[in-house]
């Protein structure tokens, strides 16, 4: 569906529609969802010891990972469920949203708003 063009929330209101669940069973949010999209294990590479080790509090961010040259990847390792060109085409365009929602976020339309504000009040 991604490759098709849906958005993040027409997936997943279609995979919970048909039941689908969740590794933990749950129904599918956005990071369930991401976290698919970004497994490359679906396309035959093993990858591990990829997340970033945890900061000075002790807390962990799963979505931050370890430099390139430090993450391990063994190649062939698990079967493949997805062709390697779908995978990276997937990831191409989610960068693509990433990009396009920074630029919808704009620091013009803030200082537009800043503009019609008295703050002097």
């Amino acid at each position: 569906m991604t490759l098709e063009g849906a958005a993040y929330s027409k997936i997943i209101s279609e995979l919970n529609k048909q039941n689908f669940k969740t590794k933990f069973g749950g129904y599918f949010e956005i990071n369930s969802l991401y976290n698919i999209l970004r497994n490359e294990n679906y396309t035959g590479v093993f990858v591990y010891s990829k997340s970033a080790p945890k900061d000075c509090d002790g807390i962990r961010n799963g979505h931050k990972n370890k430099s390139p040259d430090k993450i391990l990847r063994v190649e062939d390792a698990v079967p493949p469920i997805i062709q390697r060109k779908d995978f990276e085409t997937v990831q191409e365009l989610l960068a693509e949203r990433v990009n396009r929602n920074r630029i919808v976020k704009a620091i013009e339309t803030y200082l537009g708003l800043a503009q019609q504000t008295d703050f002097h009040q």
